[in-house]
């Protein structure tokens, strides 16, 4: 099973980046940046690692405890299976958004700034993060465990997981996607993605969704990608370390927030 999954993710890997020199939405550009990004993986694989051993399995062996949530346990297993699956999509997208959008709150945003940091985006750009970036990723699919404490919930999740990292990889794969607009109103492409990365904060701090726009326009999150140039500069407003990036560290020098949200030291 292990091989199958890993050859499904290599062809769908080469496929993005085939597509991203095909049909590029933005000019593709030489970038010195990609040795991070594969960097990234391993302190990615690092990380999550941690947060498995510490709070995913604890959580998941408390849930499913055969003496935990009996009644509720009961309850979910009763809905229909097609049911459940997109209940539990929906409801970990959702969170997800909400984690997202706490994550560039001033508090939190030293441990989501790495994720922010590439000026030249790529499928690999996605899987930059921090240990408090993957923290916070992690508590919505750790919730679903609660929310749905059943064998086939914590399946559910797994594939949820594998969902979102292929989706990180796709929204930040720089391709074109026929009838954007069209289904921008629904799902988040890689063009309605490409404006949280301005490195201007009026545009990052908006386009928070993963799966579905919605939730962008439902909480007024939403930058329509007509309102940025597709030239727009991407990156940090501010200068530091990828050393203190990646582990979620502010910059040495101490920053000035103007009220645009620009950073100067």
């Amino acid at each position: 099973m292990d091989v199958k999954l890993h050859a499904i993710y290599f062809f769908l890997a080469f496929s993005m980046q085939f597509l991203s020199w095909k049909i590029p939405f933005r000019e593709q550009v030489k970038s010195n940046e990609k040795s991070w990004d594969l960097l990234s993986i391993v302190a990615g694989e690092v990380y999550s690692l941690i947060y498995i051993a510490l709070i995913g399995t604890p959580v998941f062996l408390l849930a499913t405890h055969e003496t935990a949530l009996i009644e509720w346990r009961e309850f979910v297993e009763s809905w229909h299976p097609i049911f459940s699956v997109m209940t539990q999509l929906i409801l970990i997208d959702f969170l997800l958004y909400w984690v997202h959008r706490s994550l560039h709150h001033q508090w939190l945003w030293n441990g989501h700034a790495f994720h922010h940091s590439s000026k030249h985006l790529w499928w690999m750009s996605g899987l930059r993060a921090s240990p408090i970036h993957v923290l916070m990723m992690g508590l919505p699919f750790t919730l679903a465990i609660i929310v749905f404490p059943t064998p086939e919930g914590a399946l559910i999740t797994s594939m949820a997981l594998c969902l979102g990292i292929a989706n990180q990889h796709w929204l930040h794969s720089n391709i074109k996607v026929p009838f954007e607009k069209h289904i921008e109103w629904l799902f988040v492409t890689p063009r309605l993605h490409f404006v949280h990365h301005s490195k201007k904060r009026e545009f990052s701090d908006s386009n928070y969704g993963f799966i579905f726009s919605v939730w962008d326009r439902a909480f007024g999150t939403l930058t329509s990608p007509e309102k940025v140039s597709i030239n727009e500069p991407l990156g940090l407003n501010y200068k530091n370390s990828n050393t203190r990036l990646i582990l979620g560290l502010p910059p040495k020098a101490k920053l000035n927030i103007t009220q645009k949200g620009q950073a100067t030291e």
